[in-house]
């Protein structure tokens, strides 16, 4: 028997594809992984740090992770991955979502609009989130544990 040939995805799973194939053709807002993943707790200080940035971030999010300061997000995170023994190469993936000037959106509803992404893409992983209004167009920054806290499972980005 022939098996029939898989359609091939991109991203994570498939409701983030559907989520972000929806969002790209209605010219909603562009989401990009930034390559290569943070594998080095410098590079996730630097990414923490800069995500969290007050003179950049209108709003910031915490999901599955308590609010506190860059070391104490970093030490959650890092918690998690000693606690499912996947501590090695990748700690953590850095995604943006980026909005047109023309869209008229508000910081408000970039930050919703993130909050739905987290919900779909990144259900049960450690994310810290903010939307930065330095540029001229709004964006959201997604920093995302690489490990599942209640599952231990790996975050598959196939983009890193």
């Amino acid at each position: 028997m022939v098996s029939k040939p898989q359609k091939k995805m991109f991203g994570a799973n498939w409701l983030c594809d559907r989520v972000l194939i929806k969002w790209v053709k209605n010219r909603m807002a562009y989401v990009k992984s930034v390559k290569g993943g943070i594998k080095d707790s410098s590079h996730m200080y630097n990414a923490v740090e800069y995500v969290s940035n007050p003179s950049k971030a209108e709003r910031l999010y915490y999901y599955n992770c308590a609010q506190g300061d860059t070391y104490e997000l970093i030490h959650q995170m890092k918690n998690t991955r000693v606690l499912w023994n996947k501590d090695n190469n990748i700690m953590a993936h850095h995604f943006t979502q980026s909005f047109s000037p023309n869209d008229n959106i508000t910081p408000l509803q970039a930050h919703e609009i993130g909050i739905k992404l987290i919900s779909k893409c990144f259900m049960g992983y450690q994310v810290v989130m903010s939307t930065h209004i330095d540029k001229d167009h709004i964006h959201n920054h997604f920093i995302v544990n690489n490990v599942n806290p209640v599952t231990g499972r790996k975050y598959d980005d196939n983009n890193t």
